[in-house]
């Protein structure tokens, strides 16, 4: 995954019509649900600022890394492009130690990548999470494609079937390996722990956390006419040819 962040980092997407649309279109309805919390919000109250602020970071990082298709090296006669698709269910668990916008960072990645989302946030940032999610559901999002469990109910979300990532916001090591094991413990697919440890959140404020919550997908065409490289081949029967 690391080289992959790298890779995308570094690289020019090709627009493609139908991605550009379908992520273009969440990209604004996040930008919406921005607006409507911020309006709905005290201005004074700076965990909110920071709220917002969050979803349009991640919305504008989205347009760099989700919106394209990448076209990869490969050997002569190939071509290779990727693009990130959506992973599946998404649990976001948000500590006390923590800020808001922890919690807005994760859900608004999940949901650019399409993903369902369920979160869990500690009873000293609940009323952040109820705020936000109370605009968010039904009006920017599809009823059902976010919800809201109790922290207690945190370590059963761990065990849905459906499960495909957990982001975690927690400065407590004990928490952290706990659910780490829990995942661990899994049958079936591998479960990712995304883990913010840090306050400041440099990991959610990394520009491509989104696509911690995508899964690349690759299609390799063959550009050949008869399983080699056509001009090469041509080239290779002039020369003899001209030798004879």
């Amino acid at each position: 995954m690391e080289m992959l962040k790298t890779y995308l980092s570094d690289s020019i997407a090709t627009s493609h019509p139908q991605l550009s649309e379908i992520v273009g279109t969440r990209i604004n309805k996040l930008r919406q649900w921005a607006q409507s919390v911020r309006e709905s919000q005290p201005s004074d109250d700076r965990q909110w600022q920071e709220c917002v602020a969050m979803i349009d970071y991640q919305c504008l990082s989205a347009k760099k890394f989700l919106q394209g298709i990448y076209q990869m090296p490969g050997v002569t006669g190939e071509s290779n492009e990727l693009w990130i698709e959506p992973r599946g269910l998404s649990a976001v668990i948000i500590d006390e130690d923590m800020p808001a916008a922890a919690i807005s960072g994760m859900i608004s990645a999940a949901l650019l990548c399409r993903n369902k989302v369920k979160v869990a946030a500690h009873p000293q940032l609940k009323p952040y999470a109820e705020g936000m999610l109370k605009q968010l559901m039904g009006r920017f999002v599809a009823t059902g494609e976010v919800s809201i469990v109790s922290w207690e109910q945190k370590e059963q979300l761990l065990n849905e079937p459906e499960l495909r990532i957990v982001a975690l916001g927690s400065k407590n090591n004990e928490l952290i390996i706990s659910l780490n094991r829990q995942l661990a413990l899994r049958d079936g697919i591998i479960v990712p722990l995304i883990c913010e440890t840090d306050p400041y959140l440099t990991t959610i404020n990394n520009a491509s956390f989104c696509i911690n919550f995508g899964v690349e997908k690759t299609c390799t065409i063959n550009t050949t006419a008869i399983g080699g490289n056509a001009s090469l081949l041509e080239l290779g029967a002039t020369a003899a040819v001209t030798k004879n």
